[in-house]
């Protein structure tokens, strides 16, 4: 058809089996996965150049973004968000970890899921955890302050980050 606008990406479902989920989450609505607590986090390997990141956080909480272990956004959607990364190799497989920076009281995020290139392709992730460990603890196993500036400053949900914690004192969990 002449004059129809093909669809940039294409929309992967928070559902897909792909996605591997890891922490207390919330999957009784199939449209959309819920969690609140810190360090849950969400991996899954796709093909392609694009990719958009559906996700709802609220005011006060914010998300880490890797692809292929390597940090590359800090997101904080507010409202039914797309955050868009740029800059990836379409030749490639890319791994996508996704984990909450903030504490439980910072809000309820809802996951909705990834568009990618339209001839992008979604496969559970190749990172495989061969152990696991919980934490059970306060503020400080959330990450509280850990991107602060000083002991001085006071608390900010930016400034907080559980990813942080977990790999100086675990370094096997992702």
């Amino acid at each position: 058809m002449t004059g129809v606008a093909q669809p940039r990406v294409q929309m992967i479902d928070a559902d897909n089996s792909a996605f591997s989920y890891f922490g207390r989450t919330d999957r009784s609505d199939p449209k959309v996965v819920r969690f609140d607590w810190p360090g849950v986090y969400l991996r899954c390997s796709f093909t392609g150049n694009t990719l958009e990141i559906v996700l709802k956080g609220g005011t006060r909480d914010y998300f880490n973004v890797f692809i292929d272990d390597l940090p590359v956004k800090v997101i904080h959607p507010v409202a039914d968000s797309i955050s868009v990364v740029v800059g990836l190799d379409g030749k490639n497989a890319h791994e996508l970890l996704i984990t909450k920076r903030t504490e439980a009281d910072m809000g309820m995020a809802r996951f909705y899921g990834i568009g990618i290139s339209q001839q992008g392709k979604i496969a559970p992730s190749t990172v495989l955890n061969s152990r696991k460990i919980e934490f059970i603890g306060n503020s400080i196993t959330c990450g509280y302050g850990a991107e602060g500036l000083s002991g001085k400053e006071r608390f900010k949900p930016e400034t907080e980050n559980s990813y942080l914690f977990l790999c100086l004192n675990c370094c096997t969990c992702f």
